[in-house]
């Protein structure tokens, strides 16, 4: 089977950097992403658009509009979603325009909003020239929700149900909830499951290596996704996700087959990603 990940990381981040070496044991640039690949019959990509200006500094409220995936040798089968930096946005008149100019590059396929990390809420103000966006070009916006990959999140702005006024009056773009908005599962189910625009992906639920995966598995956030998964009730909603290099690739596609029944492996490992993201073309295509 061949498998789409919808969303892994190809930036030069510091903390993603650590975490491939000590945590997840991945080789972190062009040669470690395509052993990998190769080794999982993994065909395509979407990489988040994140940057920091300097060592340590994500997220970083300097950090330029779009935010990119920057690490060398960008691979063919890799595409971005363009990350926005919503303090950039505030102190830049030029930024949407920027944005916009990056967006004809035919490697952008969306747009990554991270909530969180900035504390900034998705119903602020300040995205809705990205909203306008994504509308006119039929672009997805994916959205950090959960627990932040940082000691200093602010939480309050990735709670899912955030979320819930602006799917409603954006019904002309989709949107996709990242990491299942790990740990409130329940309420991203419930976007998912009452909101024809809502998915998820199923990036992130667990870092590390085989072990790590393995460990984690005994925990009660592995009930509590095939909990979510069961409310949604609803497999086209679904995609595959890595969080890459946050984790080693086998384990958690392993860890991935065994929640979604294998009937349903082909969209969810595949064909959602396709429909999701129409400019993203597999190797093979």
């Amino acid at each position: 089977m061949e498998i789409i990940d919808s969303h892994m990381h190809y930036s030069n981040i510091h903390l993603f950097k650590n975490c491939a070496q000590n945590k997840s044991k991945v080789l972190y640039n062009y040669e470690g992403l395509i052993s990998e690949f190769v080794e999982n019959n993994i065909v395509g990509c979407v990489a988040m658009g994140v940057s920091e200006t300097s060592i340590g500094s994500f997220p970083d409220t300097l950090a330029p509009n779009p935010m990119i995936a920057d690490l060398a040798n960008r691979p063919d089968f890799l595409y971005t979603c363009l990350g926005i930096n919503p303090f950039g946005l505030r102190n830049n008149p030029d930024a949407i325009m920027k944005i916009e100019e990056k967006i004809l590059d035919n490697k952008v396929v969306g747009f990554k909003l991270y909530p969180g990390y900035y504390p900034v809420t998705v119903d602020d103000d300040v995205y809705q020239p990205v909203y306008d966006l994504a509308e006119k070009y039929k672009m997805p916006i994916v959205i950090h929700m959960g627990d932040t990959f940082c000691p200093y999140g602010h939480i309050k702005y990735s709670q899912p149900l955030t979320l819930s006024e602006v799917v409603l009056h954006r019904r002309n773009v989709n949107f996709i909830v990242a990491h299942f908005g790990n740990p409130w599962v329940l309420d991203t189910a419930m976007l998912v499951a009452n909101n024809p625009n809502v998915y998820t992906d199923l990036s992130g639920i667990f870092i590390g290596d085989k072990e790590d995966v393995l460990e984690d598995k005994n925990k009660p956030v592995y009930n509590n996704i095939k909990t979510g998964i069961a409310y949604c009730e609803n497999y086209e909603k679904l995609l595959f996700g890595s969080d890459w290099p946050l984790v080693k690739l086998k384990p958690y596609i392993d860890f991935v087959k065994k929640i979604i029944p294998k009937e349903n492996h082909q969209q969810v490992f595949h064909d959602n990603a396709l429909k999701l993201f129409p400019a993203l073309k597999s190797k093979k295509s």
